[in-house]
């Protein structure tokens, strides 16, 4: 059984560096010092990625110095969500990918040595963008530092950076707020009839 699941792990990572990002090849990671001027919203086209002086990222409570990113990607927020995303351009050496398998995921990634490094920024421009009122997270190819190995992975931000909660997450307060309301209704009306 170990064997069988290695096994995958070894397929699965070879096909993310061959092909780019896929939306089940994104582990979740909180970074820091990696930045987009503005937060992603709809008919906003132009965005400045930042990497500060110092980027980490944050995996499983573990923090690591950030080497490079070769990708930026926006992804869906859920498991099957899909939004409108065309590529306008991207940095030097980069090119627009998008896929939908199970959900979406769009934006650029390079190879070889394109890489942005910590200080560098690249302006990133749509053709079109629009989340359709659903929720989505930047995402990231990363290299950084583990001890005296260099690790590369493909990481979504967790919603701690900003990103819109899950729908479930939202339902269930929805739902909160409403019983919340209704008791008060409810205390209210019991109120009048004994007044």
């Amino acid at each position: 059984m170990r064997i069988g699941c290695l096994a995958a792990l070894i397929v699965a990572a070879a096909a993310s560096v061959a092909f780019g990002a896929s939306w089940d090849a994104l582990a979740p990671a909180t970074v820091s010092g990696i930045d987009l001027d503005k937060p992603l919203q709809v008919d906003v086209l132009d965005y400045k990625l930042e990497l500060g002086s110092m980027p980490t990222i944050t995996i499983d409570g573990k923090t690591h110095t950030v080497n490079w990113i070769q990708a930026f990607y926006v992804a869906s927020g859920t498991p099957t969500g899909t939004f409108v995303a065309t590529g306008g351009s991207g940095p030097a050496g980069w090119s627009w990918d998008s896929k939908t398998n199970p959900a979406q995921v769009s934006g650029w990634t390079g190879k070889g040595s394109s890489r942005l490094k910590p200080g560098d920024s690249a302006v990133i421009s749509f053709g079109s963008f629009d989340p359709q009122a659903n929720p989505v997270v930047p995402a990231f190819h990363i290299g950084y530092q583990d001890g005296s190995h260099e690790v590369t992975g493909w990481y979504k931000v967790c919603a701690e950076q900003g990103s819109m909660p899950e729908p479930s997450t939202i339902a269930a307060l929805s739902a909160g707020v409403a019983g919340i309301v209704l008791l008060g209704w409810r205390w209210r009306g019991r109120r009048a009839d004994a007044g």
